[in-house]
């Protein structure tokens, strides 16, 4: 097996007699910016069977991620050989069942082989002998896939951009792509549901190409985010799971240690500060990084809200000093920040998270000039796993509970991170908006089903079971049928918010030419997922503060919850729904096909004072802003337009 780890891959799966579009595809890599801002090398890999051929283009690792970028061989050309390509933070080893390269391994346990490869990660696979490619995302959704098919040939990449350039106008936006504009938001389901020639693979969803003849042979597998429950789902008291969740956290920071992890991104909160803590833990005497990030002007402007209580500073600095690492305290000027709007439009490849993405960049982009050379390390993926978030109690739980035993639940109640969506829908013309309800209904109801496919066998739902009797919550039932729910729930976050926020810290890793690790979702550490809510539960996340009793100071054990920081400028709120006016100015964009001229005119001229409509930090001014990226995406992307009845 020759494993090539790279920081981005697109290739095209052609019949042996028909040759891949080679010019094209190098045309699509010299059209995505973040290729032209690092002029990294491209890595051609061109084999040839019998009845396929495979052609791919990748963006190798930078030296300083410390690791080999290509291995062993950099020009595969033998038809046997067997091919992975491997976009993911890892460093390119091979371990565990994943060293196994027989061929009856590969074809008799694929589904095992994949689960084994490293997360987050997107893979590409082709056993030139076998003359299969498969296609695989992991289950924790941080690393995207996307594909073509068209006639004798397959197109595949890991940024949408890529395809887009290839296709250049030869897309049709689907019917359901109005509800995931505009009620969805940065939070694309997978699958077809935007372009109708663009498939999206699913967390978790490997498909696997050979061919029959004149068609294309698809074989489907599927891992899950919870494979097993393994035997931490055996009943235990709560001190004995929190301490063996300290000790299944410290491993997995150990392990990004010995991946050369030597810094941390710091806000001061539990996840990032434990993080710190454990790898000074494991580099008692070594030299550690850690950087955070504030904005200019807060101290003036800072409105403190439920959802984001308090500022980091104090914090960072308690937790700095506890640890000992040399520190960069990132300050972002909202001019940055405001000039940085346009250029996001090729980041994700979809509209995204606005100000917040670019805070992102910008900040890694800071920290990258400081310190490239070693690994980063982040608490992303613990509020998933922990229940961290806001809505992770109450009316979510009853709500989750409800679905597994299969009693009849508002299931929009189930996506708590996607709100307001009825006042965001009055902004379109009737007829979209009546078409845009009925498609993001099917839409969510599909978003159910796999989360409970990611489910162990043994805890999923049981929707054709005779109903239990009382409702299920964390106030009354079994503590088994809390601690399902609890698991449920916290699949659930992870595969429909969670890997939207990995994805954007993947996609600006890459940017800037981070290499970023991800403990917190480190399989042994997500099997605690269940026994979430164990322990105290007057701050969230009970168990995991438990878990970190002595290890991360007081302050920072017992500090409330509090998202990824965003600037309260004023300048920031003028310029972000300056942003959305600019549609005004462009009264034929394809936009006006689906917005209602006059409801956006008062939207945009006298905006409510509160629209929280994504995840915790997007408000009304976001939206407006938002609503020209939706109008800057369809310009650039220029796909025909469903029919009105659709």
């Amino acid at each position: 097996m020759n494993v090539y780890a790279v920081a981005d891959f697109s290739g095209i799966l052609s019949f042996a007699e028909f040759p891949p579009d080679r010019e094209g595809l190098a045309r699509a890599w010299n059209l995505l910016p973040a290729s032209r801002s690092s002029d990294p090398p491209i890595e051609a890999f061109d084999t040839s069977g019998t009845s396929l051929r495979f052609y791919a283009l990748g963006t190798p690792l930078k030296a300083g991620h410390g690791k080999t970028a290509l291995l062993p061989n950099p020009s595969p050309s033998s038809r046997a050989q067997r091919i992975l390509l491997a976009d993911t933070p890892w460093s390119g080893r091979l371990g565990g069942a994943a060293a196994g390269t027989e061929r009856r391994h590969l074809a008799g346990a694929l589904r095992e082989y994949l689960a084994s490869l490293p997360q987050p990660g997107a893979y590409a696979l082709w056993d030139g002998e076998a003359e299969v490619l498969t296609l695989y995302r992991d289950p924790t959704g941080g690393r995207t896939v996307f594909l073509r098919a068209e006639g004798s040939s397959l197109a595949f990449a890991t940024h949408p951009e890529l395809l887009f350039a290839l296709y250049p106008g030869k897309w049709r936006l689907c019917p359901e792509a109005v509800a995931v504009l505009f009620a969805y938001g940065p939070a694309r389901p997978p699958g077809s549901a935007i372009l109708c020639e663009l498939y999206e693979l699913a967390p978790g969803e490997a498909l696997a190409f050979s061919r029959r003849g004149e068609d294309f042979l698809l074989r489907r597998e599927h891992t899950r985010l919870f494979a097993s429950a393994g035997s931490a789902a055996r009943p235990k008291p709560s001190r004995d799971v929190s301490a063996a969740l300290r000790e299944s956290l410290f491993a997995s920071v150990r392990g990004a240690y010995r991946e050369g992890a030597r810094g941390v991104f710091l806000s001061g909160g539990l996840d990032s500060s434990a993080v710190l803590a454990l790898l000074r833990r494991s580099a008692p005497a070594e030299a550690l990084f850690s950087a955070s990030v504030d904005y200019e002007g807060e101290d003036a402007h800072f409105v403190a809200s439920p959802l984001l209580p308090e500022r980091d500073a104090a914090y960072v600095g308690i937790m700095v000093r506890a640890a000992g690492s040399e520190h960069r305290a990132v300050v972002l000027s909202v001019e940055e920040i405001v000039s940085s709007l346009r250029a996001l439009g090729h980041f994700r490849g979809f509209p995204g998270m606005l100000d917040v993405d670019a805070a992102l960049l910008l900040f890694f982009r800071e920290v990258s000039g400081w310190n490239a050379e070693i690994a980063w390390l982040t608490g992303e993926g613990a509020d998933e796993t922990f229940a961290g978030y806001p809505w992770a109690e109450g009316t979510f739980l009853r709500a989750a509970a409800a679905h597994r035993t299969g009693r009849r639940a508002d299931f929009r109640r189930l996506f708590p991170w996607m709100r307001h969506v009825d006042e965001r829908l009055a902004l379109l013309r009737p007829e979209a908006a009546r078409a845009a309800r009925v498609r993001l209904d099917e839409l969510l109801l599909q978003a159910l089903g796999r989360t409970d496919r990611h489910l162990p066998e043994e805890s999923a739902p049981s929707h054709h079971a005779a109903p239990l009797p009382g409702a299920v919550h964390p106030d009354a039932g079994t503590a088994g049928e809390e601690e399902e729910a609890v698991l449920w729930a916290s699949a659930h976050t992870a595969l429909h918010f969670g890997s939207v926020l990995l994805e954007r810290m993947a996609r600006a890793g890459k940017a800037t030419g981070i290499r970023i690790l991800f403990p917190f979702l480190d399989g042994d550490v997500r099997a605690f997922a269940r026994f979430a809510r164990r322990g105290e539960s007057s701050l969230r996340k009970p168990l995991l503060r438990e878990a970190l009793a002595g290890v991360v100071p007081e302050e920072i054990r017992l500090r409330r919850k509090s998202p990824f920081p965003k600037s309260h400028h004023p300048q920031l709120v003028r310029s972000l729904r300056a942003r959305g006016e600019e549609l005004l100015a462009a009264p034929q964009a394809r936009i006006w096909s689906f917005l209602d001229r006059g409801a956006v005119v008062r939207f945009l001229r006298n905006p409510p004072p509160r629209l929280p409509w994504f995840g915790q930090l997007l408000d009304a001014p976001h939206y407006a802003a938002y609503l020209a990226e939706v109008h800057d995406w369809l310009e650039r992307v220029r796909p025909r337009l469903p029919d009105r009845d659709s």
